[in-house]
């Protein structure tokens, strides 16, 4: 029993870290020119939160596949599984910085981007997630 939390500490350490690397590399990431809004009479580029958003969907799809490899023929073991899918993609994702980075926009009276936000964080992981079970299946298949 004290292995799997050795696993899932370890696993949850290396996600956390890859979710601090990619929000850095996406940073100052902003939607090109010609997607930008105007507010206030001004027209700027919108730095949404992409890391926390990439996050959010990369690890969707990855605990999708994870779980259905576990479930496939192939298989993996259960210390295997805890490392991976609530270790590394527990560490990964991350709801509660998701709701902070809302609470920014909405503080910040852009509401808009707020639902835009919103719905996309909800959705496009979702998607991700059917993709990752889609394609172990489709490999698995004989």
């Amino acid at each position: 029993m004290l292995v799997n939390f050795i696993w899932v500490a370890l696993g949850g350490a290396l996600g956390s870290a890859a979710r601090y690397g990619l929000n850095l590399t996406l940073k100052d990431w902003k939607l090109p020119q010609t997607l930008a809004v105007q507010s206030n009479g001004l027209t700027s580029a919108v730095a949404l939160p992409w890391g926390t958003l990439g996050a959010n969907v990369l690890g969707c799809f990855l605990i999708g596949l994870f779980t259905e490899w576990a479930g496939s023929k192939v298989g993996m073991n259960t210390e295997t599984k805890l490392f991976l899918t609530t270790g590394f993609c527990g560490g990964f994702t991350t709801l509660s910085t998701l709701i902070l980075e809302i609470s920014d926009f909405l503080r910040d009276r852009e509401w808009g981007w707020a639902v835009i936000y919103l719905i996309a964080s909800l959705v496009l992981p979702f998607f991700a997630l059917w993709l990752g079970l889609g394609l172990v299946k489709l490999i698995s298949q004989e």
